[in-house]
């Protein structure tokens, strides 16, 4: 029988939605001793089950999040901010000693707080299209040491990157307008080729990279197209290149399979990605059971 949990922070949709509510994380789910070691096993199983990777159910589209699923059996994503909350490049510094370690744990952070700000405003196993309290900045979290909420857990990972576009599109705000959730937890002994890797499939990502052929526009996410002159600048010096534009940096990035997409775009004009703050959520189903979240926020 799944356990259900009875958590102290029950009012915190009845705040004005401009204030930041504190997500209290019960001592059931604290780990038994000081951790060692940064230990990304809970937010791993919390990542398949979002993204039911490997089951049986209606296969996922790449873009969509089974918040309902993470309320129904919420242990693993609570364990895992319970961790946070005793570890991390401040309070356990010796375990986060390589800049690469301390990104990645930004970003984990990052988004397993966007999902359990969503997966809590969770409704009958329904997840609102428009949720009413940000996931972003409307929960703060106990996360090493300090109470953050994820937007400030974002600009400590794009600080600590020196500003990599590729580090913000790691970080999902659990909008439609976002890249994907990766798969896997980013690890700080692999985190230049996880990036790297997540950045090249991204523009087969239309969240990433899309081409409007009717009005001949090129669009790119927000994260690409802030940084454009620094991209287009280390290409030209990396290749000798002159007066390149930035789809020749996209080109050059991308895998065989993405060339006709982006060569179609030849000439077009580059623009922002504009955002759509929908939800990326899976179609909504009615839960096998009431989600373990809608008591915690009243059902809503």
């Amino acid at each position: 029988m799944r356990r259900r949990l009875g958590l102290a922070a029950g009012l915190g949709l009845l705040v004005s939605g401009c204030i930041a509510h504190d997500v209290r994380i019960g001592r059931e789910f604290a780990p038994a001793t000081q951790p060692t070691a940064m230990d990304y096993a809970d937010w791993s199983l919390v990542l398949n089950r979002a993204l039911r990777i490997d089951d049986s159910k209606r296969p996922l589209a790449p873009t969509e999040v089974d918040y309902a699923a993470i309320g129904i059996q919420p242990e693993p994503l609570m364990r895992y901010l319970a961790k946070l909350e005793h570890v991390g490049p401040s309070t356990t510094p010796a375990i986060f000693e390589r800049p690469a370690d301390r990104i990645a744990y930004y970003i984990n952070a990052y988004n397993a707080t966007v999902i359990y700000g969503i997966a809590a405003q969770v409704k009958n196993g329904v997840v609102p299209m428009h949720v009413p309290r940000s996931p972003t900045s409307g929960y703060r979290y106990l996360v090493d040491g300090a109470w953050r909420t994820p937007d400030e857990l974002r600009q400590l990972a794009m600080a600590e990157s020196k500003g990599d576009w590729r580090v913000a599109l790691a970080m999902c705000s659990g909008r439609r307008s976002d890249p994907r959730f990766a798969a896997r937890p980013y690890i700080g002994a692999v985190l230049e080729y996880q990036l790297q890797q997540f950045a090249v499939n991204s523009l087969s990502d239309p969240a990433v990279v899309r081409v409007d052929a009717g009005i001949q526009y090129l669009y790119v996410h927000p994260a690409i197209f802030r940084d454009r002159v620094r991209l287009i600048d280390n290409y030209q010096k990396r290749t000798g290149a002159r007066n390149a534009q930035l789809l020749s940096v996209l080109i050059d990035m991308a895998r065989p399979n993405q060339y006709p997409l982006l060569n179609s775009a030849v000439g077009y004009p580059v623009f922002e990605l504009p955002s759509d703050p929908a939800i990326n959520a899976a179609s909504s189903m009615k839960a096998p059971e009431p989600s373990l979240f809608s008591k915690l926020f009243g059902g809503l």
